[in-house]
């Protein structure tokens, strides 16, 4: 009487079937096919289940494998079936058991398992690509695969392969494991970021001065030449090598190879000459999987400068008259005067000039009259001595001022050509 009782309680407690997993496949043993291959089921239920009969269908039967009768998993267990040989032919030794031994044939590439009881798929899991595996040994997307000496092993239970196994080393579990007794340890090594051993800024256009010093070009970009050994697990790891000056991204080109996991990169970085002068960062980066970085500064000296596009200048009139030559804003007119700034300071000009002279006749400077506009408005007077003007001639990439010049010609002045020269000297505001 007690024995019946204990075999109706036994039999009222089994859980549903659908709680029973394919927990982890081993499918590409590294010793041999035959005998080193096997399945793990588990139970997370709270109530033992009665896997008598059930059946591994896989691509080479629809019953590869049966369950024999008798068969229980108990709550949170394991129920190992593995090839028949399995306890010798194993890969490794200290692994357990399988709790069944049965002939079973896993392909290594496309292809899948399914758990049966009574027709029913109870789970199932593939592996390579849909395509070549057939219908119902996988459950969403196959997972790609593990390689050989690893094992499909779940993480989840979403109902996708691709998303709820990873390839680990082999963690086979039987009907005598106790949950609790080991614990999977999955480390994921990433790769290291490049190391950025050196970087040089190679110019240093002031060597009396501390650090890093760069002179401006006159009306142009300034390269600056840069270098840098940059050390990674291996060379070919390193993706790319980027050197940032404000707004302007350069790639480094490697080059030369210094050992297996160094090389050398150079490149250069520009900086216009209107920028203003002081202290700049420049920003290397080197990247792989990861990146890392690493700055230089200097110093951006200040650099005045101004041309003007005209290089002689006519103007007409008769004794007694005057002749006047405008000035205008565009650099490319060589019979106006236009000042521009060619440094990267506020700027203003000295002037000065010569008498005007023709053989043994002259038209004195004081003549002369200029003014720093469209047209002879408030005109000043052109002296030998140099004579400041407050222009205020703004730095950029195209800051220009009108140059106006008129020349008073003396009643008894004689006919002929007369020739001086004026110059223009820019100082800093």
């Amino acid at each position: 009487m007690k024995k019946i009782l204990a075999l109706m309680l036994v039999m009222q407690s089994l859980a549903v079937a659908a709680n029973v997993q394919i927990s982890e496949v081993y499918y590409d043993p590294v010793n041999t096919e035959s005998g080193g291959e096997a399945v793990e089921l588990y139970n997370p239920g709270s109530a033992p289940v009665d896997i008598s009969g059930w059946i591994i269908r896989t691509e080479a039967s629809v019953a590869d494998a049966t369950i024999p009768s008798g068969k229980i998993i108990q709550p949170e267990s394991y129920f190992l079936i593995a090839d028949a040989g399995f306890s010798s032919s194993k890969d490794n030794p200290s692994w357990p058991d399988a709790d069944y031994e049965e002939a079973i044939t896993l392909a290594n590439t496309d292809s899948g398992i399914a758990l049966i009881e009574n027709g029913t798929a109870i789970d199932a899991v593939g592996w390579g690509s849909a395509a070549g595996i057939d219908a119902g040994l996988f459950e969403g997307s196959p997972h790609p695969g593990a390689s050989s000496g690893q094992s499909l092993q779940r993480t989840q239970d979403t109902q996708d392969n691709s998303q709820d196994f990873i390839p680990a080393a082999p963690n086979l579990q039987s009907a005598s494991y106790i949950e609790g007794n080991t614990i999977q340890l999955l480390v994921s090594v990433t790769q290291a970021s490049p190391s950025i051993d050196s970087f040089d800024i190679i110019p240093d256009d002031d060597a009396t001065k501390s650090g890093i010093q760069i002179t401006p070009q006159p009306k142009g970009k300034k390269l600056i030449p840069l270098s840098a050994v940059v050390s990674s697990g291996q060379v070919a790891d390193i993706t790319s090598v980027r050197a940032i000056l404000g707004a302007e991204t350069v790639n480094l080109t490697k080059a030369m190879d210094i050992n297996t996991t160094s090389a050398k990169f150079e490149g250069s970085v520009g900086i216009d000459f209107f920028e203003d002068p002081g202290n700049y960062t420049i920003t290397i980066t080197a990247a792989s999987e990861s990146s890392s970085s690493r700055t230089a500064a200097f110093e951006y000296l200040s650099l005045i400068g101004l041309e003007i596009d005209a290089s002689s200048l006519i103007c007409s009139s008769s004794s007694g008259q005057s002749c006047s030559i405008p000035g205008d804003q565009n650099i490319s007119t060589t019979d106006k005067v236009t000042v521009r700034n060619i440094g990267n300071v506020v700027i203003d000009s000295e002037i000065s000039g010569t008498d005007l002279n023709s053989g043994s006749a002259s038209i004195p400077v004081a003549n002369v009259k200029y003014s720093f506009s469209p047209s002879l408005a408030a005109p000043q007077t052109l002296t030998t001595s140099p004579i400041r003007s407050s222009i205020g001639l703004v730095h950029g990439s195209i800051s220009t001022k009108e140059l106006s010049f008129g020349v008073t010609i003396p009643s008894s002045t004689p006919a002929g050509d007369y020739v001086g020269t004026i110059s223009l000297v820019a100082v800093q505001s």
